[in-house]
């Protein structure tokens, strides 16, 4: 799941992760969803390509070698700032994405 990329940056995104896995994954797009929970926003409906201050990528189905080469293989350009990384958990599937975000962002600060 994206928040906070517009559509190019986002195409970008999915072709990183496709020379990586192999295969094309599917976005879930959660920017402009902000008072969906996570679970609606699996759920299906559209989200818009807008970039956002801090964006960040929740990774879905996928193993622990994989989400490290993803990771260590982001698209670093100027145009598309690298996000907040985490994994859906059973305790953040039934959050909003803003409260998601605002604890994502909470989380970084604690280990900066």
């Amino acid at each position: 799941m994206l928040y906070g990329y517009d559509e190019a940056s986002a195409e970008v995104i999915l072709s990183t992760f496709e020379s990586i896995t192999g295969g094309r994954p599917v976005m879930f797009n959660a920017t402009g969803r902000e008072a969906s929970t996570v679970s609606e926003v699996l759920e299906g409906g559209e989200g818009s390509f807008n970039t956002c201050t801090v964006p960040f990528l929740m990774f879905l189905g996928y193993g622990s070698e994989e989400i490290r080469m993803i990771m260590q293989r982001f698209p670093s350009t100027p145009e598309i700032k690298r996000p907040i990384f985490c994994g859906l958990t059973s305790n953040n599937i039934s959050w909003k994405i803003e409260y998601l975000l605002e604890h994502l962002i909470e989380e970084r600060r604690a280990h900066a």
